[in-house]
């Protein structure tokens, strides 16, 4: 299991991103460190995001494989959390006024995968 944590310092909000675990887990997870209970999952979904009671919000991905459909899961979960996020701010979101929603859809994205992504070994040189 691996979980992100991230604060939105422009709309305040604060993300978890859940990565490799079970649902079952998950919601023993965000039982104790938001005192939420989740909702049954009763799709067959890999993924779901949430608008938790205490103003936070949460990705989960049941199993992340670096797989296009895997990453397909993740973009899909954290557009679900941009929208959360900008409608519960009142931003007005429509064909007209989207960008808005898409900076803060590209910010989430960026923010996750920079914490999520492998880091290179640096090579040493030696003398």
């Amino acid at each position: 299991m691996k979980i992100i944590k991230l604060f939105d310092p422009i709309y305040r909000a604060n993300l978890r991103v859940m990565i490799n675990c079970s649902f079952d887990d998950c919601r023993k997870h965000t039982l104790k460190e938001f005192n939420t209970e989740l909702q049954e999952n009763n799709s067959l979904a890999n993924g779901k995001a949430f608008a938790l009671s205490d103003g936070s919000y949460l990705v989960w991905v049941e199993k992340f494989n670096w797989s296009i459909d895997c990453q397909g899961v993740l973009v899909h979960e954290l557009l679900h959390i941009a929208f959360y996020v900008i409608g519960d701010r009142g931003i007005k979101i429509d064909s007209d006024e989207d960008e808005a929603l898409a900076y803060y859809f590209e910010y989430l994205f960026n923010s996750v995968w920079n914490k999520l992504k492998p880091k290179k070994k640096s090579k040493r040189k030696t003398a």
